[in-house]
């Protein structure tokens, strides 16, 4: 079930995490992917974004309706080609059990999957095996173990864990890097049959976890949402029993999580450091979230200082579930505080239309950051939105910008477990988003995963 270069009375259509309809033209189909391209003055799809409803017309029939999650983008300018995962119980065209045909096609289909898997280079396979094959033991291990903990009524929280398996977590890290380097040479074009492989040797290893359930899961209809943000920070050993504790608080506490939690520090610090900034000038404090997430940053600030001056933090989302969590707990940590808190629904699509005009200097913000949505965002929507962010700060003011760096060792248990994908960039990426834009300086925090792009006016 393959074609190229489709007919024009052969598209898709969808819905993407904002609410926007979007329609797009078919490149190429397959039972478990498909290739399309959208016309994309903005930004309209996102990676590791779930798509709803997305519905695929032949010939004026409907042949497939429900989600796919986006694997990949390739921006060409004004065209977004996306690759995406198709799910086999969205398809209408069911079997006829009567029709000979059709059961030999479905088992020309099962052949099919089986040579894929045979084609799947020997290093990756040994490497999957040998997760599975630890994860076997070590699961019949901890079942072994429950009695006793039960018994000795031990609070099983993630630093009891860490201090006391941290040889076992050693160990599966050691394993999944391995499995990292063997899928270092996956293609595109390959990926998918390598990505089912790894999926049905080891998911039923992982999605009892909370955290990597919901991360594959994607309930608000994309990866990185504000509880899976929360889950990172929470240090809990979360889970049903001691095995689905322990692989929680291994995803949990990976190089490309603890940058997470180093991030929410950064900010807490710079934070400080412009209000200080303010307050030596005798003004009050202005700062702007983009993307804002949990803004766990600004419930800990709050939590532990009490600014001297008066301080508007806005945070901006475009998920509103996310921002009013947000909102709500930043209230909560601002009561008896001078400072404000504001919130406002937006999107990047919105966002790229905004024209800032803002009168006074003393109305522009002190920061603006963004952490985490450029992860999602190609070079030239992350350039369109690094000059927007620089004209909305005043002289003297800081735009804050984070993306997961490329030489990390985590993105393949991301990808083929979660389908969680991300726009990985170094040093030299970053750099080119906007040459010679303010004062700019990149860094990374001690995981060196988190790469920051700061650049003051």
């Amino acid at each position: 079930m393959e074609k190229k270069n489709l007919a024009g009375g052969e598209f898709v259509t969808f819905v993407n995490s904002q609410g926007i309809k979007v329609r797009g033209t078919l490149l190429k189909l397959s039972i478990n992917q498909i290739i399309f391209e959208v016309y994309n003055p903005y930004s309209l799809v996102q990676m590791s974004e779930v798509l709803s409803d997305l519905t695929i017309v032949r010939v004026e029939k409907k042949i497939y309706q429900g989600k796919a999650t986006v694997t990949n983008t390739v921006n060409t300018g004004i065209i977004l080609v996306v690759y995406a995962t198709l799910y086999e119980n969205f398809w209408k065209n069911n079997i006829d059990v009567s029709s000979r045909e059709e059961i030999e096609a479905e088992i020309n289909y099962l052949f099919k999957n089986f040579d894929s898997e045979q084609n799947i280079d020997a290093e990756f396979k040994t490497s999957v095996i040998a997760v599975r094959s630890f994860l076997l033991g070590l699961r019949a291990w901890f079942e072994k173990l429950e009695p006793d903990f039960a018994t000795a009524k031990i609070d099983v929280n993630a630093e009891f864990l860490l201090q006391n398996f941290k040889l076992l977590f050693e160990k599966m890290y050691e394993m999944c890097c391995k499995l990292h380097h063997s899928g270092m040479s996956v293609d595109q074009d390959r990926f998918h049959h390598y990505m089912i492989f790894v999926q049905d040797l080891l998911h039923q290893f992982f999605m009892s976890s909370p955290f990597p359930h919901r991360a594959y899961s994607k309930p608000l209809g994309y990866a990185g949402d504000y509880e899976m943000m929360r889950m990172i920070q929470r240090e809990n050993a979360e889970g049903p029993n001691l095995f689905t504790k322990f692989i929680n608080v291994f995803y949990t506490n990976i190089p490309i999580a603890n940058c997470v939690k180093n991030r929410t520090v950064q900010l807490v610090k710079l934070i400080t450091k412009k209000i200080n900034e303010a307050e030596s000038r005798g003004e009050e404090f202005r700062s702007l979230s983009i993307g804002c997430g949990p803004a766990l940053e600004i419930k800990k600030f709050l939590n532990n200082n009490n600014p001297k001056i008066k301080c508007h933090f806005t945070l901006l989302d475009f998920n509103q579930e996310t921002l009013d969590f947000a909102v709500n707990q930043s209230l909560q940590a601002a009561k008896g505080k001078s400072c404000e808190i504001y919130g406002e629904i937006n999107s990047v699509h919105e966002l790229l239309k905004r024209s800032v005009s803002l009168q006074k200097e003393e109305e522009k913000y002190d920061l603006v950051y963004c952490s985490g949505l450029f992860d999602y965002l190609s070079d030239r929507i992350c350039s369109k939105l690094i000059k927007l962010f620089f004209t909305m700060i005043k002289l003297g003011g800081t735009v804050l910008v984070t993306n997961m760096h490329s030489n990390n060792k985590d993105n393949k248990i991301m990808e083929m477990l979660l389908e969680w994908n991300l726009i990985y960039r170094d040093e030299a990426n970053m750099s080119s988003l906007v040459p010679g834009l303010g004062s700019q300086k990149l860094f990374t925090d001690e995981t060196g995963v988190n790469l920051c792009l700061e650049i003051n006016k």
